[in-house]
């Protein structure tokens, strides 16, 4: 019985990390690598089309790849950071114009 419980353990310690990867969402399906900062400008390159404040272009975009349509609102960092909200909930990010 004394050795089951160590090895119960150091099963559920390997299950684990897998089991945690799965579950995030965006972690798996949306890559980091476009950053944006703050403050964004809504609409300063014309309808859909916004800027962050080093003037980069962007547009929100769904985790499906869908653009958020203009005069949709979107609550920057909404889910968690780079993770916005739009008006119908569902979590977006700004993704290179």
């Amino acid at each position: 019985m004394r050795a089951f419980i160590p090895c119960l353990l150091l099963v559920l310690l390997c299950i684990t990390p897998s089991f945690a990867q799965q579950q995030t969402g965006h972690d798996q399906s949306w890559n980091n690598q476009d950053t944006f900062s703050r403050p964004y400008r809504p609409d300063a390159y014309g309808p859909g089309i916004h800027s962050d404040a080093t003037g980069r272009p962007f547009r929100w975009q769904t985790e499906q790849g869908e653009y958020v349509q203009p005069g949709i609102r979107v609550k920057p960092d909404g889910y968690g950071l780079g993770v916005g909200m739009d008006e119908y909930g569902r979590p977006v990010k700004p993704k290179r114009y």
